[in-house]
């Protein structure tokens, strides 16, 4: 299965590189370049993956993850802060509005496809457990009677 990433970020030179970049390494993309109406975006869309810049005009990164983790629709989406801000803010900042974590703009393409692809990962971990899947064949396990699961 093909991960979905949605990007935010107001510098469209930012958004055309990133989303170029995963597009190459088979990521299926959408960007938007506002915070604004983010929220109906990934309703919509229900990406796998938000990349979300912290410094936006009319909506800060950090508040648009607030208001997603407030809508229960869309908890299962791993939301990543994407900014060029010291590690040790992105990471408490994180930490405050609830992003799983954050990928910093000054990692080389093939981290940054590297860690979209380890969060994609996980966000299907996630999905194949809240399903009761199987790792492997994705069926949902049952246990013989008077038995457990393997």
């Amino acid at each position: 299965m093909i991960a979905k990433i949605l990007i935010i970020d107001d510098n469209k030179t930012i958004l055309a590189s990133v989303s170029a970049t995963l597009r190459a390494a088979g990521f299926e993309v959408t960007t938007r370049d506002q915070a604004v109406g983010t929220t109906v975006a990934l309703m919509r869309e229900h990406p796998d993956v938000a990349l979300v810049d912290v410094n936006m005009p009319l909506l800060e990164g950090g508040d648009l993850v607030r208001s997603i983790r407030k809508r229960d629709t869309l908890r299962d989406i791993i939301v990543l802060l994407y900014s060029a801000q010291p590690e040790d803010e992105l990471r408490r900042l994180a930490h405050e509005c609830g992003a799983e974590g954050y990928i910093s703009k000054s990692v080389r393409p093939d981290e940054l496809v590297a860690a979209v692809s380890r969060w994609a990962e996980k966000r299907a971990r996630r999905a194949e457990t809240a399903l009761g899947g199987d790792k492997i064949t994705g069926l949902a396990q049952t246990a013989p009677e008077g038995g457990d699961v393997p």
